[in-house]
């Protein structure tokens, strides 16, 4: 696996290289998403999860960190150790420097989001360099799969699914574990001797970092790259007859194994101490089914396509509004035109290897390097699409244990790079013998050289055209909706101050619960995410704290507003996208009736604005200060009769 010319170029040059590579994939961005008229001040996305990575960034610009956050599920507080995110620390990290230097949480994000451009495009390039990819080709190979569907698709919503940057070394090691010198261990034993650990090499040092950063940005990114190395470790072994592939493979597997328990510590500490909570993140095997990898769908036109019929056939194939729609998986699986050729040939040059007898096989293997990589591509594409599938072996893994990792349709972005390789290797050889046929047709090398760059600048856009689709966000409704949420709730700290409580209605549980009516499942975070400087009832973790607003939810209005007022809350938010018509306009009704009409309506007519101080200070001269005191403790101790699904 050495450069095109025997030997890889020297590390600055290579590194430079690189850069180039991360520019393009930037400058790509910039251009498809318009981002000289984004405004960056504002989260582009709210939707899904968007929100939760908001509130996770103001955790960590206000608090340090975000695994505990006084200001949410106020009077508890917020703990979300049950939530095992500290697998994405590197990434973390990276965003709690990118809080602190920026102004507003979603201008953190936003710039994290361009980063994973530069960092997948940056890595992408080196180790197609490390496969014996071509300068020009690596470059475009790296920043062809930075803009894959999955990229543009998952967005910010997904914020940190779009930084795949180490799937590729993921890839490599599992590659490396398939070939001499074994990872770990010194070359000097040659293929039948006990080669001994190797300590000393830079290249082991380099490989248990690789590891390291597996284990620190994502779950789904480090069990996908484990997988293929232990799969490598196995096959190498049994067709070698030798052990050390596989104690190669073990030695990598537990080095990423020890900082992806260091990295979830604080969750396995905390449960520890305070005992499972089997109310959040409770995964079931069946759901392996629901979010499984569609095969079908690798090799369609992604969702959004810009071609108006692509895109219809694309939502037809998922199941969108049709007879398949029980069988609807994420989206951004279709690898797009480059990769999944590059998967289709990789699977050709399998089943070719395959039906070769034993001696041609080994003949062949000796021959041509990249047909080898090709072959062992193909191999794990196929694991990839086994192991992932709907009904694959993902059920089983999940049944015996793994059942945090559910969404298996994500591995496309592993099969994906598998793709790119071969395409490269293609796009290569047809580069090169355009400068060697062309040229000497003419006579003129530089016409030949000429013709060549032209066809890689052709792949390129095709390959640009078929995978960035309609993704450019509507940056018109992006400014309304931060300038009515920064208006409402910089209305609401104004009225009250710093310090005060704010209670949410309607109450929808922390965290993955289903939506209610129109408004998500982290909805009522922007309240935080918008005005840090007031505490807030939602936010609390399920299973860890009485739900008394559920119980509230099931009282007469003036009885849970006395309650609300008692523990503390002196101002009350309405988003009328959780109700109904008809359950809206009679909780409007009452709160009209008890408190008065609304201090502050949202720009967007959204949410509404209540000020509990003088309904508290009434209360309080009707309890006393001792009844107030008992009102309050018998509130947050109330359970609810009937929680909600998912509450």
């Amino acid at each position: 696996m050495l450069g095109p010319d025997g030997v890889l170029p020297r590390l600055r040059a290579l590194l430079a290289e690189a850069a180039g590579a991360a520019v393009a994939a930037v400058v790509v961005m910039v251009v498809h998403l318009r981002l000289w008229r984004a405004p960056w001040r504002a989260p582009w996305s709210i939707d899904g999860d968007a929100s939760f990575y908001l509130m996770v960034v103001r955790s960590l610009e206000r608090h340090g960190w975000y695994l505990d956050n006084p200001n949410l599920g106020w009077p508890f507080g917020q703990t979300v150790h049950d939530l095992p995110q500290g697998v994405d620390n590197l990434h973390l990290v990276v965003l709690r420097v990118l809080a602190a230097l920026t102004p507003t949480p979603a201008a953190a994000i936003n710039l994290f989001y361009v980063l994973t451009f530069a960092g997948t495009a940056f890595v992408a390039h080196l180790v197609l360099r490390r496969l014996g990819v071509g300068r020009l080709v690596s470059g475009i190979g790296a920043v062809v799969y930075t803009i894959a569907p999955y990229h543009w698709i998952r967005g910010e919503t997904h914020l940190l699914l779009s930084g795949y940057e180490l799937v590729p070394v993921g890839i490599l090691l599992a590659l490396a574990v398939l070939r001499d010198p074994v990872p770990l261990f010194r070359a000097s034993g040659g293929s039948s001797g006990r080669g001994r650990l190797d300590l000393r090499s830079a290249r082991t040092w380099w490989m248990l970092a690789a590891c390291a950063g597996l284990a620190s940005t994502g779950a789904y990114y480090f069990v996908f790259s484990m997988m293929l190395i232990a799969v490598a470790g196995v096959a190498r072994a049994v067709g070698t007859g030798r052990w050390r592939p596989l104690a190669a493979a073990a030695g990598l597997i537990v080095a990423g194994g020890l900082v992806f328990a260091v990295n979830v510590s604080p969750t396995l500490l905390y449960q520890a101490s305070h005992g499972a909570n089997e109310v959040v993140a409770g995964r079931r095997p069946g759901e392996t089914y629901l979010y499984g990898l569609k095969i079908s769908q690798l090799f369609i036109p992604r969702q959004g396509h810009r071609v108006a019929k692509l895109a219809a056939f694309s939502d037809r194939s998922q199941g969108r509004g049709g007879l398949l729609a029980a069988f609807e998986s994420e989206s951004g699986q279709q690898l797009g035109l480059f990769a999944a050729t590059g998967v289709a040939l990789a699977l050709v040059a399998l089943t070719c290897r395959v039906a070769i007898g034993g001696a041609r096989r080994r003949a062949a293997a000796d021959d041509d390097e990249r047909m080898t990589v090709v072959v062992q591509l193909g191999l794990f594409s196929v694991l990839c699409m086994i192991v992932g599938a709907m009904g694959g072996l993902s059920y089983i893994i999940s049944s015996v244990g793994l059942r945090d990792i559910r969404s298996w349709n994500r591995i496309s972005i592993v099969i994906a790079f598998c793709g790119v390789v071969v395409s490269c290797y293609v796009l290569d050889a047809l580069m090169g013998w355009c400068r060697a046929r062309v040229g000497a047709g003419t006579g003129r090398a530089g016409v030949g050289r000429i013709v060549a760059l032209a066809v890689a600048v052709v792949v390129g856009g095709v390959a640009y055209l078929d995978q960035a689709g309609q993704d450019l966000p509507d940056y018109a409704a992006v400014k309304a909706r931060d300038a009515a949420l920064g208006g409402f709730f910089g209305a609401v700290h104004q009225t009250l101050g710093d310090g005060a409580a704010v209670y949410m209605l309607p109450y929808n549980g922390f965290p993955e619960t289903p939506a209610r009516q129109r408004m998500g499942a982290y909805d009522q975070s922007v309240g935080y995410i918008y005005e840090p400087r007031l505490n807030y009832s939602w936010g609390y973790m399920r299973g860890r704290h009485p739900d008394y607003p559920y119980a509230l939810a099931e009282q007469p209005g003036e009885q849970w507003l006395t309650a609300v007022a008692a523990v503390g809350f002196t101002g009350l938010t309405f988003d009328r996208f959780g109700y109904t018509d008809e359950q809206r306009t009679a909780q409007e009704a009452d709160l009209q009736r008890l408190v008065g009409v609304p201090v502050a309506v949202s720009k967007d007519d959204r949410y509404l604005f209540y000020d509990l101080r003088a309904f508290a200070a009434t209360m309080r001269s009707q309890l006393g200060d001792a009844g107030v005191i008992q009102r309050a403790a018998q509130t947050l101790a109330l359970v609810p009769q009937n929680p909600p699904p998912g509450g």
